[in-house]
């Protein structure tokens, strides 16, 4: 065991951190004031590339066809929406139970039968829309936003798709299933996956949201020095190459404006003693008395 234990320890020199209020260290960098110290590596092995997610947004110019389609599916989305809205809305009336995402999506056939109009609509972009409703729903529940309400005609236009598109991103197009190849204004190129897009409409304008996810490094400081730092009684902070900085003394400084504060209502006070003089001339000797 003792040569194992050898085997483990590192020679280590004096620590400059050994002032008497010295209470914890917290850096993996930092020496005992022993001649020798196991060193056990611990922690959480953070990796070195991160998920990053990223947006990126660009004036489309589909033609006269697809701007028709575009606006079809965004109001077939509404349309969905709002039944959906209004279903919930009727069963509470009836006392019966809300229907989540799963319960609506369960209606979509049987509203396409209905409504034989969803059909040409994407089924991701109407299961998105009661996706949204869920979230308005989620969102009143937890006290963050709101009853939802219902989406009126020329506001809000827009649906999502989380698949069956395809982004061009050499030659700046964005391909669905129905109106197909739609060209953009790209300003700049789109790096990463396309996990999905957000098509909306404003000021007579289409525009498209392409949300990407790419992994990439860990951002890490460029300094290649590191430094202990021991949080103290006696003093403030210690650091460990001997630096220190004492105490704040805050309520020295909130003492002495309010002494401040009370001489000057003293000195201009004139002729007989009134309660109003003696009450800061009280307040002077308090403070004195603590100090």
């Amino acid at each position: 065991m003792s040569q194992l234990l050898d085997s483990l320890t590192v020679e280590a020199a004096t620590t400059v951190l050994g002032h008497k209020d010295q209470m914890d260290m917290h850096s993996e960098h930092i020496m005992s004031a022993v001649s020798k110290v196991v060193d056990v590596p611990h922690g959480p092995k953070h990796p070195r590339t991160m998920l990053r997610w990223q947006a990126y947004r660009f004036e489309m110019m589909p033609n006269g066809e697809q701007i028709r389609m575009l606006r079809q599916f965004a109001g077939s989305c509404r349309f969905v929406y709002n039944k959906g809205l209004a279903l919930n809305r009727e069963r509470y009336t009836k006392k019966e139970k809300h229907l989540g995402y799963a319960g609506l999506c369960a209606l979509l056939p049987a509203w396409k039968i209905e409504h034989p109009f969803l059909s040409d609509v994407p089924a991701q972009a109407l299961q998105q829309a009661l996706k949204n409703l869920e979230r308005a729903y989620t969102n009143f529940f937890k006290k963050r936003a709101d009853f939802p309400k219902f989406h009126k005609k020329g506001q809000r236009n827009g649906f999502r798709i989380p698949q069956g598109f395809a982004v061009d991103n050499a030659n700046g197009r964005i391909k669905l299933a129905k109106p197909g190849w739609m060209r953009c204004r790209k300003s700049q190129d789109v790096s990463g996956q396309a996990a999905n897009i957000s098509l909306s409409e404003s000021c007579g304008k289409w525009f498209v949201s392409i949300q990407t996810e790419r992994e990439v490094e860990r951002p890490r400081h460029p300094s290649q020095s590191s430094i202990g730092l021991d949080w103290g009684v006696t003093r403030f902070f210690t650091l460990s190459d001997g630096q220190y900085a004492n105490q704040l003394d805050g309520v020295a400084a909130i003492n002495s404006k309010r002494l401040g504060i009370a001489s000057l209502v003293c000195s201009s006070s004139s002729g007989e003693v009134s309660p109003s003089w003696q009450k800061p001339t009280d307040s002077i000797l308090a403070e004195a008395r603590n100090w």
